[in-house]
């Protein structure tokens, strides 16, 4: 009784105060957690579903805008391929008509913007034309073996094929460059090879109008898995094997992986 009474009085005492009694504080509060805990819960799923569904977007939107780039690269390869397999089926190289061919090769270099070589197939692989240089010039000695264009040279002499290099340190200019390069043929034998660089810089230029909005970058990576070229810090980067090449084959085979940069 004494208990009931205490009991009996806090609440008398609570209301005189204008304050609900503590087991009707109680009630209020269950009843309030229950209209807001699923009303929370909704939003928090519905939070959930937004940041799941944006993120979905916007990985969509980089494979597709990933896609484009791809396909422009390989065009910007592919053109320049068709040049030079065009130049090294030309009939003044068939029938050494090396001072003809230079002024072709000149024009077509001042349009496409690239150099163009041609070597001897043969071992010692010495230069006999170089848009680079006046036409009364001394050919510079051909780049030793392991150096330069040396290894895209051997390489296109040895299976009569256009080829591409990976990103290598020209040996006249020492700049980084990659070269495309396509075989001429003399009774059926690979004589010379001409090549045709592509300048890693002009590239950044061509990627950096093309990059995607706000803050992302784009890198162009050899076969090595070094950067060719890069919408961003080109010349800091040009060279170099960035963190993502540790990435396993199985999570590059998805198309989108997470890696440092």
């Amino acid at each position: 009784m004494p208990e009931q009474n205490l009991a009996a009085g806090r609440q008398g005492a609570a209301m005189a105060e204008g304050r609900p009694p503590p087991a009707l504080r109680a009630y209020l509060l269950a009843l309030v957690l229950a209209v807001l805990l699923p009303a929370l819960a909704i939003s928090g799923a519905a939070a959930w579903h937004l940041a799941g569904s944006y993120r979905q977007s916007f990985e969509t939107r980089l494979r597709d805008t990933t896609r484009a780039l791809a396909l422009f690269i390989d065009s910007e390869v592919e053109m320049n391929l068709a040049v030079a397999t065009t130049l090294a089926s030309s009939p003044l190289l068939e029938r050494n008509d090396l001072p003809g061919f230079r002024a072709w090769a000149r024009q077509v270099s001042e349009v496409a913007g690239d150099m163009v070589i041609v070597n001897e197939a043969a071992p010692g692989q010495q230069q006999l034309v170089n848009t680079a240089l006046p036409d009364d010039a001394a050919m510079p000695p051909p780049a030793p073996p392991g150096r330069g264009a040396w290894e895209i040279i051997q390489r296109v002499a040895q299976t009569g094929k256009p080829a591409v290099s990976n990103l290598f340190i020209g040996h006249a200019t020492r700049r980084p460059v990659v070269a495309v390069a396509a075989p001429a043929f003399q009774d059926g034998r690979v004589t010379r090879v001409v090549v045709m660089s592509i300048d890693p810089a002009k590239l950044s230029e061509r990627l950096r109008e093309r990059r995607p909005s706000g803050s992302a970058y784009v890198s162009v990576a050899d076969g090595e898995g070094r950067i060719v070229a890069r919408s961003q810090d080109h010349e800091r980067y040009v060279g170099t094997v960035p963190p993502s090449r540790g990435v396993s084959e199985v999570e590059r085979e998805r198309g989108l992986f997470r890696a440092q940069t």
